[in-house]
């Protein structure tokens, strides 16, 4: 009696690389940064895609509205507002992988089993940008990474074109903090009056300019 045959079930799996992914690759920024609201339980983080919005306690998050691509958020001092980075697609490529197994002892073609379908999303510019808790008002206040906000809100210092840089929310140039070359990661302390700042020289280490 010959044994039935192999009816093999194909699965199709859909694999996305974003823009954020592609910078933790190249560049090894994280993207997730979780914030929390100055005055509630409540924190904002990045997925990759989009921001999220997260209560304390909840059994989910929610996103917020026209944050697509956006990372590493930080909440502004008083709560009213969302700075976060948002990436630039700058195309999207389509790829196919099939998953070839044999699943009979006797001889058979290989029996595709899984259909892989990749789709990378390029890495073009950083824009900052500061929007509404509820994804209202957003706009860009100009270029870089991992913005921090001044605790009077009127100013984010980013990571942009090899230094620490602080832009002005209601407009203007970006103004390059003295001897930054090579920071990132900014902290603006309590009173305002210092930046706190990694750079890289073998390992990370801790600097501070005012």
């Amino acid at each position: 009696m010959n044994p039935p045959e192999f009816q093999p079930v194909v699965g199709r799996e859909i694999v996305d690389y974003y823009p954020a992914h592609r910078l933790l690759a190249e560049d090894g920024s994280l993207f997730f940064r979780p914030a929390w609201h100055p005055a509630a339980d409540e924190i904002v983080f990045s997925n990759a895609r989009e921001l999220q919005r997260w209560a304390v306690g909840s059994a989910s998050s929610s996103p917020i509205p026209g944050t697509t691509d956006g990372i590493t958020p930080a909440w502004s001092p008083d709560g009213q507002w969302i700075a976060f980075v948002r990436l630039e697609r700058t195309r999207d490529t389509n790829s196919l992988c099939a998953n070839m197994r044999i699943q009979l002892k006797r001889p058979v073609p290989p029996i595709p089993t899984c259909v892989q379908e990749t789709r990378d999303y390029g890495l073009g510019r950083a824009f900052v940008e500061v929007v509404r808790p509820d994804g209202t008002d957003g706009r860009v206040i100009g270029e870089g990474f991992e913005p921090a906000w001044t605790p009077d809100g009127a100013h984010l210092y980013v990571r942009n074109a090899g230094g620490i840089r602080r832009l002005p929310l209601g407009g203007g140039a970006a103004e390059l903090l003295p001897d930054s070359e090579g920071g990132r990661e900014p902290s603006v302390s309590p009173d305002g009056s210092q930046v706190a700042f990694a750079r890289a020289s073998g390992s990370y280490r801790g600097w501070v300019a005012r």
